[in-house]
């Protein structure tokens, strides 16, 4: 009998060593699970196929709503322990995923799939699926508000990811966008200030950022009527400078100084009060709000052109009658 048993359980190991040479991808995946879950792969993989036939009950469902039952019921079962195999769990929700017809069964395990990846510190695993997000959020046909939960766990996610920034600033966009000042925004709008700072951070940090609609958002502008986010526009102390651009206090001089060579800003520097008091800065961008504000600087110019050449032209007139009197008058 135990001959047998170990005869099925090397047969398991070659087959589990075929599969594994013949998907590389998986292979990867599979160490990768060793290293995050500590072992036991053997164990791991007849889990997997256990939970794998589990996830395959909702093909045989005989309604929609009975599908979203079973998948509410494993998402849970799935969801209660994070921390215990988080790379195996993720791996049957993705499975659980492919295998439901429904757009809002779809979305609501990735949802749970987020959820996992952030409380078992297993974002690694859910991270490649990003890029995928619009094509998937168009699919699933998901409204305004579970668009926002969307991104901001997508935001918290990427936030410490080292190598993400890009990706970050995006999302912060994409979570920021979903506030169209609109009523029903009210009561919410003020939860986005912290993501509105950050992305106003991520955006003077960044070196090829060069373009955005940030403070044409009413979850940024809102910052402006925030006294403890509002400061003039004209004096910014250092502590917002090191902020904005992650650098020590001894630095921030020298990045004054870069941004008045490369004519960026006109500026005076008080060391004693620690401030950069700016009388003239560059804008970023040059778009069609820029283009408007020119035009209304122009007009007033120009306004200001011509009362005072009526106004020398009237002096002129005055003069050459007051001459002409005169003349007059001595004749």
């Amino acid at each position: 009998m135990t001959t047998i048993v170990n005869t099925t359980e090397e047969e398991r190991r070659r087959r589990r060593r075929r599969l594994r040479l013949t998907h590389p991808a998986k292979e990867q995946q599979d160490d990768n699970d060793r290293e995050h879950d500590g072992g036991g792969a053997d164990a791991g993989g007849d889990l997997e196929c256990i939970l794998s036939v589990i996830c395959s009950l909702v093909t045989k469902a005989g309604s929609e709503d009975q599908a979203l039952q079973i998948t509410d019921l494993i998402c849970a079962k799935l969801t209660q322990q994070p921390d215990d195999k988080p790379a195996l769990r993720l791996k049957v929700l993705f499975s659980l995923y492919n295998l439901l017809p429904s757009p809002y069964g779809k979305a609501f395990v990735y949802k749970k799939a987020l959820e996992l990846a952030i409380a078992g510190k297993a974002a690694d695993y859910i991270i490649p699926s990003f890029k995928n997000i619009d094509s998937c959020i168009s699919e699933w046909g998901i409204g305004n508000l579970e668009q926002r939960e969307l991104f901001l766990a997508i935001t918290r996610i990427l936030k410490d990811h080292k190598g993400m920034t890009k990706e970050y600033f995006n999302f912060l966009n994409k979570y920021l966008a979903t506030f169209k000042g609109t009523d029903d925004d009210s009561a919410t709008i003020g939860d986005a200030k912290e993501e509105a700072v950050a992305a106003i951070i991520e955006f003077v940090k960044s070196s090829n950022l060069f373009q955005c609609d940030l403070l044409n958002m009413p979850a940024v502008a809102q910052l402006e009527k925030d006294e403890k986010y509002h400061r003039c526009s004209s004096e910014i102390p250092y502590s917002a400078i090191t902020e904005a651009l992650q650098i020590n206090d001894d630095e921030v001089e020298e990045w004054i100084v870069k941004a008045i060579a490369f004519k960026i800003l006109d500026c005076k520097v008080d060391q004693l009060n620690q401030i950069v008091i700016v009388s003239r800065h560059t804008e970023r961008i040059f778009g069609m709000p820029q283009w408007q504000g020119l035009r209304t600087k122009l007009g007033v110019w120009r306004g200001n052109i011509a009362s005072a050449i009526n106004t020398i032209q009237a002096n002129k007139v005055t003069e050459e009658g007051t001459q002409g009197i005169q003349g007059l008058m001595i004749r």
